[in-house]
């Protein structure tokens, strides 16, 4: 698909802004203020600490009248280790919760320290040794997560779990911020991916995100990320929308630097098998007809048929060529695409495999705009 129609381009260049565009394009002091919901929490330990929306299948919080071991880590545990060695209120933040899954349960905690973390730590390991419960910096010696599991492998699985959690918010914040489009925005976003690097260095979204930063000023590290960011192992993967969008732009570039000679090696494949989670987890972007959204679903679904006929698979190729025909009909309202798409199917060199093939002739006289086909 990197020969689609100039239209498709236009719509490009109104995604996010990379670094070298941010600073061609410097904001006016009355740039509007982003929308309500994209602003930004201050990521204190109460915006870092699990709610009830993001637990795991079959967790849920505990009731706040249900009496609970007394080695469990609390709120009230935690400070009470606090002022035992200095610490107060203004000192010591602790946000904590507890969950349960049948007969498993668990406590945790988010503790931000603001004064001397070196102290309050030493107590803690000495608590924690004594009651068994984990320990882990978020980044940084100020920023602790405590877990208490009713047994080693709860605590374990949760601490994980909410360690993960804890990179997805930084990570997903410093997307909000760059999709301002503006200098602050951007300087915003480079810290709090920071944060989110801090905590687990190899993040699918940060990556994910990392990439975009990159996308001007150095494409193929850019690439780099994005095919790090959709690995299926990777801890803290992209998620919902951004993963379908990397996964747009992660194809486009595989694409375009195969053809040219750029990259090198067989990574069809791969290409194939991304676009494949891409299209099958589509039903999470918002596909108004004519929305941009809409464009990243269309294009990973031609960029698929033009890999599968790069892998010789033909009766793929033609099955979701087809199919990409019948959505453009129903989501694409820019009259450019529908017209244009007959004659971009018959000139990209991706579909030479497929020129020859009775089945590519038969399509090609479906794809008139006019008549279209009932899919």
């Amino acid at each position: 698909m990197r020969r689609l129609l100039p239209l498709f381009v236009i719509v490009l260049t109104l995604a996010l802004a990379a670094p070298a565009h941010a600073e061609e394009e410097k904001p006016a002091p009355e740039a509007k203020k982003p929308a309500e919901k994209l602003v930004l929490p201050s990521y204190s330990a109460e915006d870092m600490i699990c709610q009830s929306t993001d637990l795991p299948k079959g967790w849920a919080l505990c009731p706040k009248d249900e009496t609970l071991p007394a080695v469990v880590v609390s709120e009230d545990a935690l400070m009470m280790l606090g002022v035992g060695v200095g610490y107060d209120e203004e000192t010591l933040f602790v946000e904590s919760r507890a969950i349960r899954k049948d007969k498993q349960l668990a406590t945790m905690a988010i503790v931000d320290v603001d004064a001397s973390p070196q102290t309050f730590r030493k107590a803690l390991t000495a608590k924690a040794e004594t009651n068994k419960w984990h320990v882990k910096e978020l980044g940084s010696p100020m920023r602790l997560l405590v877990v208490w599991g009713s047994s080693e492998e709860t605590a374990k699985n949760m601490l994980a779990w909410q360690n993960e959690l804890a990179v997805q918010r930084l990570a997903e914040a410093a997307w909000i911020k760059l999709l301002e489009r503006s200098v602050d925005g951007f300087d915003a976003a480079q810290k709090l991916l920071g944060g989110a690097k801090a905590i687990e260095p190899r993040a699918g979204i940060v990556g994910a995100i990392q990439g975009f930063l990159l996308q001007r000023q150095a494409p193929a590290q850019s690439l780099a990320e994005w095919r790090h960011a959709l690995k299926k192992d990777v801890p803290a993967p992209p998620r919902g929308k951004l993963k379908v969008r990397v996964a747009f732009e992660a194809a486009q570039v595989m694409l375009t630097m195969t053809g040219t000679g750029a990259l090198e090696g067989d990574v069809y494949p791969e290409t194939a098998a991304i676009l494949e989670t891409a299209v099958a987890n589509e039903a999470v972007l918002d596909l108004t007809p004519g929305g941009r959204e809409a464009f990243w679903a269309f294009g990973n679904r031609y960029n698929l048929a033009c890999t599968y006929a790069r892998m010789g698979k033909v009766e793929e190729a033609l099955k979701v060529l087809r199919e990409t025909w019948v959505y453009a009909k129903k989501h694409l309202t820019a009259e450019g695409y529908v017209q244009q798409y007959r004659h971009m199917v018959s000139t990209d060199p991706d579909m030479d495999p497929l020129k020859e093939t009775e089945g590519y002739k038969k399509l090609l006289a479906e794809f008139d705009p006019e008549k279209g086909t009932d899919g």
